[in-house]
């Protein structure tokens, strides 16, 4: 990764406590070294203790921003079975809203985690070919935030009691699909992006000791902090189960949405800190103009009775009529 592809949103001096006499690498600009490091030698990677590195107050923000998304995703999908199946305030039965039946209540289940799977798709490109992951990732909460409320909303008593439970659970499945997925398919990436430091370097600790500063050991510490996240979050299905069954289901869904409006606040907040990487392209739109290149330029040659031949005397098949190549001997 090249340091012009680096957007800084602020000076790395502030967040990263940089002195004005930082020592670049001559061959990786983006490194550097602080008071007390040097760069590490090969015998250095092979005798010296490895550590990792302090994490950026930024990978906090990030994995903190994954916590109160995954928070307010199992807080909501936790009630759905009763919310589906059973029927409202009947007397001696479980909580309920829409009563569905088991089959119906099983089925939009088993279509949201399916859409929650598909959408990341969506949210990736939209990020490596148009807004990065920043941008990505506020347009997408703010989608998240809108699915929540119509679902808040819609399991009001009046509103069940009128019929709008089960039109407003299946709008609000699509919108919070379309904001899970463009969030969670950037959160992960960006959260690694925030440690700048690729190159492994030699510290003094206060002792005399010197230990050598990984990179992965780095990176797989902010990764524990993450998936801590992500479990401690889904502990919310615990309260929105409980609060279903002794207040109501719209208090129950309220509380994760609140929860993503924190969210996008706490995100935001850590616009100036975080490091970001413009969009280069993504490799689902390059995919696509191969394969559709390739079919192509195979169906033209073939219309034209123009097949390329293998060195074995068979003809290509239709993938290597994507390459330039290939397509240019097929037209000739």
């Amino acid at each position: 990764m090249s340091a012009k592809s680096l957007e800084k949103v602020s000076q790395e001096s502030e967040p990263l406590g940089l002195t004005k006499d930082q020592e670049l690498h001559p061959d990786h600009p983006e490194d550097y070294l602080r008071e007390g490091e040097r760069w590490a030698t090969e015998e250095d990677m092979s005798t010296l203790r490895r550590v990792g590195d302090r994490i950026p107050a930024a990978a906090y923000l990030v994995v903190l921003t994954e916590f109160c998304e995954r928070f307010t995703f199992y807080g909501i999908t936790g009630p759905f079975q009763n919310y589906i199946q059973n029927g409202y305030k009947v007397p001696g039965s479980r909580p309920g809203a829409i009563d569905g039946g088991q089959h119906l209540a099983t089925g939009l289940s088993n279509f949201f985690q399916f859409w929650c799977y598909l959408t990341p798709i969506l949210g990736a490109v939209v990020a490596d070919q148009y807004l990065g992951k920043f941008k990505t990732i506020i347009l997408f909460s703010i989608i998240y935030i809108i699915g929540d409320l119509v679902l808040t909303l819609t399991a009001l008593p009046s509103s069940i009691r009128h019929g709008g439970a089960l039109p407003g659970l299946v709008i609000a499945m699509i919108v919070i699909g379309f904001g899970t997925g463009g969030i969670k398919s950037n959160v992960s990436p960006m959260v690694a992006e925030q440690y700048g430091r690729y190159r492994p370097f030699v510290r003094k600790l206060k002792n005399g000791t010197e230990v050598l500063v990984d990179r992965e050991l780095t990176v797989q510490s902010i990764f524990n902090w993450f998936y801590w996240a992500i479990n401690v979050g889904g502990l919310s299905a615990i309260a929105t189960t409980e609060i279903e069954a002794n207040v109501d289901f719209w208090p129950a869904y309220l509380m994760p949405t609140l929860m993503c409006v924190v969210c996008l606040v706490v995100f935001w907040l850590g616009k100036k800190k975080y490091v970001l990487v413009k969009p280069n392209g993504s490799i689902v739109l390059k995919t696509y103009r191969v394969v559709r290149a390739g079919i192509r330029n195979h169906r033209r040659a073939k219309a034209d009775n123009a097949l390329v031949m293998n060195e074995d005397g068979k003809p290509a098949g239709w993938i290597e009529y994507a390459k330039p190549s290939v397509a240019q001997d097929g037209a000739s």
